[in-house]
Parts: C-alpha cells; sequence; structure tokens
C-alpha cells in the first residue's frame, strides 16, 4: 500500500473513485436526484481544480496498480483546525486499512501544520460514523446545510484532538 500526492492533472482519479462509490454509501440516505446533484457540484473539474490551487488544501490518494481511495484536506480551515473534507474508499477496498491510514496520514501532516484538531462532516445516518468513533473522533454538533434544490447535508461535525495521537 502506498499513498501519494494528486498531481493537479490527475484530479479525475477523485472524480471517478467518488462516482463508484456515492451511489452505494448513500443508496440507503439519500435520493438519486441528491447524490448526482451532490457529486455535480462537489466533483466538477473545476471544483477540485480551484480547491487544487488552494495552498491549504492537500489531495493524498493511496495506490496499489491503480488508485483506490483518496482524502481531501484543509490546512488552517479554521485557526489551528484542518478539515477532512472527503474522504473516500472504493467498496472492493473498504475495510481493510485505507480509509484509517488515509487518516493517519491526516493526522500526521496536521501535526506538521501545527493543527489542534481535525474536523469532518458526516451525515447523521452514515454507517462511517463507527468508522471515525474507531479512530478516536467525537461529535461536538448536528448542522444542517442548505445545499441548494432544497437539498440539505443533515450532518454531524465531529472533531478528532491532536494531543490524543
Amino acid at each position: 500500500m502506498k499513498i501519494k500526492r494528486v498531481e493537479y492533472s490527475n484530479l479525475k482519479v477523485i472524480i471517478n473513485i467518488a462516482k463508484m462509490t456515492w451511489p452505494l454509501a448513500y443508496a440507503n440516505i439519500l435520493s438519486k436526484d441528491q447524490i448526482d446533484y451532490m457529486l455535480n457540484k462537489f466533483y466538477s473539474l473545476e471544483i477540485l481544480q480551484k480547491n487544487f490551487k488552494n495552498q491549504y488544501y492537500q489531495y493524498l490518494c493511496f495506490h496499489e496498480v491503480n488508485e483506490v481511495g483518496f482524502i481531501e484536506i484543509e490546512l488552517n480551515y479554521k485557526q489551528s483546525v484542518a478539515k477532512i473534507h472527503k474522504l473516500y474508499v472504493l467498496p472492493a477496498y473498504q475495510k481493510h486499512g485505507y480509509g484509517k491510514n488515509l487518516i493517519l496520514m491526516t493526522i500526521g501532516l496536521a501535526k506538521e501544520h501545527n493543527q489542534e484538531s481535525i474536523i469532518l462532516n458526516v451525515n447523521r445516518n452514515n454507517i462511517a460514523l463507527d468508522f471515525y468513533r474507531s479512530i478516536g473522533f467525537e461529535i461536538i454538533y448536528e448542522e444542517d446545510i442548505d445545499i441548494g434544490e432544497n437539498y440539505f447535508m443533515n450532518d454531524y461535525v465531529m472533531e478528532y484532538k491532536i494531543d490524543q495521537y
């Protein structure tokens, strides 16, 4: 298993992984229309390119023969707080340590950049809640985010305090 930075010229890998994981990850939580809307809103090449150019954004990918998962991190999302915006692993590779290793790399990166904690949003009905809890993330509040077209993200915001590591 090898983790590498995603290059600007290879951002389409993230789009492909998202398109393969979202329909399965959210099938029991969101309508197909909302999944399609969110994929188009958050995973367009233009959005990823814009984020990539932000000096605080980092994209890491797990690479075997092909990329099997990725994480999008924003350092200094708030003062001394990093944020995981996206973390997805292809279904065939889930529960094999890829997601956990991507988060452990993120924790190390956050420590290097003097971040005090890492936060993330997760849908309140997502089975990934147990995964995040097992790593040490704790729910700090609930949030409903209007993303347009009468769609909302009904999330928990979770936090991992860096001094735990």
